[in-house]
């Protein structure tokens, strides 16, 4: 499954690696838990409503959540930081692109940064 990841979400994954390595690490199991299970497993995942219908979110932490919808086969995170943006900006699909300078994930995971 190809993982897209939604500008201000990369930068929540980016904060996290410079500043706590441990949530890094969780978001990392949790993208991988969503591979295997989409909208199941450890750490209550729940759809959202609203203006966020379509997304589910899932708990990194008691207070930040990975925000996330799976369409097509693809992954895209809107967020992983913070409880519940108002608006969560939408992910678009580019055609595919080279990696950007700096953009290492470490799990293997193909990602595409969406600007």
């Amino acid at each position: 499954m190809r993982i897209v990841w939604a500008p201000g979400a990369w930068q929540d994954y980016l904060y996290w690696s410079r500043t706590d390595v441990r949530v890094r690490d969780k978001i990392n199991a949790l993208i991988g838990d969503i591979q295997r299970h989409r909208f199941s497993g450890v750490g209550k995942p729940g759809p959202l409503k609203r203006n966020l219908r379509g997304f589910w979110s899932w708990r990194i932490t008691r207070e930040h959540r990975l925000v996330y919808r799976v369409e097509r086969g693809i992954l895209e995170i809107a967020q992983c930081r913070i409880h519940y943006q108002p608006e969560v900006r939408p992910v678009v699909l580019f055609k595919r692109a080279a990696r950007p300078a700096g953009m290492n994930l470490r799990t293997g995971h193909e990602a595409i940064l969406v600007e």
